[in-house]
């Protein structure tokens, strides 16, 4: 019950204050390089004069959701482009689970500013800048584990937005840093505090309109996150390495038979690897995806109804390594099969996305099994200006 009042009390909301972004492409596949959506912004912020005039909130249930809640408020301003203001996304990645860097409280009181112009017919650009923070202090006087955990991110990207063949084919190359803070200690024995290190990402994609019913869509991108810190126990400091690098590409169709029905497909690769190291010992995982298929239709059954169906199988391939003397090598494959429904409810201007849980055609809810399970996992609201 109070599950479903909360989701109440987000629609409600939505309706007096202000299209669906991460919604949309979680019910469609979870990948939006392939796909225009106003979740492309974040990627690539040259995007933005594509879908502004509209007020966006998000509202994810944990743990399905990255990005448990958040608003986003896109505007023209004429001739001098167009902003954006998004409060609450996080888009952090989580600190890794190895070692005590666990105990860092996440920075996801997130401010995110974009900006887009068209500087010429056929280019613009953006930016976007972002900066969160968090911090815990438990100072009790008389006692001698006094804790102090402080964390702050902040992150920009750029982008070009490059339109060939009047305007029918598109470009989009984007790039992007952030740098992460973060400081823990517990008393006078434990504490650490990471290498103020840089972290990159890189995106591209390319739009090629084969006629006015089929596009083609090849993207890459690459990223780096980089967390290391020194770590202080019982007055003995040590350096510790951790570094996730991430290669993606991806071949995406688009395909639209009639005005009412659109079909997404993409092919991916998507490889991930987290290093860390001392001077003592390595360890390495990584993850290898491929080949990745999604596949999805997003259908407008009325003016007023939008139904999407996407399934996201992939072949996956897991490997650790390990050396402090030793090498070991430990594999292992799994082939999971992820399937997404999902709705659009136009009234007027607002539009209301939702996603059904995965579990929700078998069991139909708590009414006809018992099952306690959410109906909706996702649901977005969007209020066009």
């Amino acid at each position: 019950m109070n599950k479903i009042y909360t989701l109440a009390v987000i629609l409600i909301i939505s309706v007096c204050f202000l299209h669906a972004t991460e919604t949309r492409i979680g019910a469609l596949g979870s990948e939006n390089q392939f796909i225009m959506d106003d979740s492309n912004i974040f990627r690539y912020p040259s995007a933005l004069e594509r879908f502004v005039e509209r007020g966006i909130v998000e509202y994810g249930l944990h743990p399905y959701a990255d990005s448990l809640a958040y608003f986003s408020l896109l505007k023209e301003i004429g001739r001098l482009g167009n902003i954006g203001l998004v409060f609450g996304k996080t888009g952090i990645p989580a600190l890794p689970t190895t070692s005590s860097q666990t105990l860092v409280v996440q920075p996801d009181a997130l401010i995110t500013l974009l900006y887009s112009l068209r500087i010429k017919e056929s280019v613009s650009v953006g930016i976007s800048t972002g900066y969160g923070t968090a911090v815990i202090q438990d100072d009790e006087e008389g006692t001698a584990n006094d804790m102090t955990n402080e964390s702050n991110v902040s992150a920009a990207t750029a982008s070009l937005s490059y339109f060939l063949g009047e305007q029918e084919h598109l470009v989009e190359l984007s790039g992007g840093a952030q740098k992460y803070d973060f400081t823990y200690s517990l008393g006078d024995n434990f504490s650490f505090t990471n290498d103020n290190k840089m972290s990159t990402n890189f995106d591209g994609r390319f739009f090629y309109l084969v006629n006015d019913y089929v596009s083609l869509i090849p993207f890459f991108s690459y990223s780096t996150l980089d967390l290391s810190s020194k770590e202080m126990v019982s007055s003995v400091q040590t350096a510790v390495q951790r570094l996730t690098t991430s290669t993606k590409a991806g071949l995406g169709i688009n395909i639209i038979p009639f005005d009412e029905n659109k079909v997404f497909i993409g092919v991916l690769y998507n490889h991930v690897t987290y290093e860390q190291s001392t001077t003592t010992y390595d360890t390495t995982v990584s993850k290898t995806s491929f080949p990745a298929f999604i596949a999805s239709l997003e259908s407008d059954i009325k003016s007023w109804l939008t139904v999407r169906a996407g399934m996201n199988k992939s072949l996956i391939m897991n490997e650790l390594r390990s050396e402090n003397g030793i090498t070991s090598v430990l594999t292992n494959k799994t082939a999971p099969l992820n399937l997404n429904l999902g709705l659009r409810l136009k009234c007027g201007s607002l539009e209301v996305d939702a996603i059904l849980h995965e579990d929700i055609p078998f069991t139909h809810g708590f009414l006809m099994s018992g099952t306690e399970n959410p109906i909706f996992t996702r649901i977005s609201a969007t209020y066009l200006f």
